[in-house]
This record gives structure tokens, C-alpha cells and sequence, in this order.
């Protein structure tokens, strides 16, 4: 079982992973960790593993999509079946790589899931009008 350590200013999480993983994370903390973005639902934080990727011989940079409410949690969840089944054999060429799916729950019984992915960058903007695709005409659109 994976495991890894997210240290923030006002509290701690010690995450496990909810399956097997062949990603050796035990014991690491996710280093200079900043948050990109929050909401109601959920946070999004950027930061670094100690553990080098033995692919690369790199330390990843990654991406930690963080819920703690049981809606979210659930999304996060079909998110994480959704790259461990169909996009497995893209990950790391098309779209980022998916080190897996923790859970940690607090002292006081809070449920927190975190979704692990590698760090490519700027995202490739929201699907609500924002990015290249939605600025195609309805005609161009109903090709693809």
C-alpha cells in the first residue's frame, strides 16, 4: 500500500492508497506544496515527491486533487477508475500520469480523498467556453 504525507498550515494529511499502486510513495512528504485553486467542493494543490520516478529518473511534479465531501469524493473516485481502465495506455504521452487514488481520514472522522496526477503545466482551459475547441463555430464542432 502507497502512502504519502501533505503538510499544510493548518493541518496534516497521511494519505493511503485504495488499491495497489506501483508507485513507491511510503513515507514521502509532498514538498513546497501550493494551492492553484478551491472551491466548495474541492482543492487542487501543486508540489513535488522525493521519490524519483524510476522512468524518468526525475522527481515528479504533481497535481493533488483533494475532496472531502462525499459527492466529490465520489467524482474523484469515477475520475480515478476512469484512468486506471480507459485512458491506461495514454497516460504520459497524451494526458497526465495517474500515480493513484488515497484516502486519510482525520481524528475527528473526516473523510479526505485525494486524486494523485502528474504535473504537465497550465491547464488546457475549462469547458465552458473558454478554450480553442468551444470557439468553433456549431458546423466545425459537430466533425469532431
Amino acid at each position: 500500500m502507497a502512502t504519502f504525507s501533505l503538510v499544510l498550515p493548518e493541518e496534516s494529511f497521511h494519505f493511503k492508497s485504495t488499491d495497489s499502486t506501483p508507485w513507491n510513495f511510503a513515507g514521502n512528504v509532498v514538498r513546497c506544496p501550493k494551492i492553484i485553486h478551491t472551491s466548495s467542493n474541492s482543492t487542487i494543490i501543486s508540489g513535488t515527491l522525493p521519490e524519483r520516478d524510476a522512468k524518468t529518473r526525475s522527481t515528479p511534479n504533481v497535481v493533488l486533487k483533494i475532496s472531502r465531501h462525499e459527492a466529490a469524493i465520489s467524482i474523484l473516485s469515477r475520475e480515478y477508475a476512469f484512468y486506471r481502465r480507459k485512458l491506461k495506455a495514454l497516460q504520459g504521452i497524451s494526458i497526465p500520469r495517474c500515480f493513484g487514488f488515497f484516502r486519510h481520514r482525520s481524528e475527528t472522522g473526516v473523510e479526505t480523498a485525494c486524486l494523485l496526477l502528474q504535473h504537465c503545466g497550465r491547464p488546457a482551459g475549462p469547458a465552458d467556453g473558454i478554450g480553442m475547441f468551444s470557439r468553433l463555430d456549431k458546423n466545425q464542432r459537430l466533425r469532431y
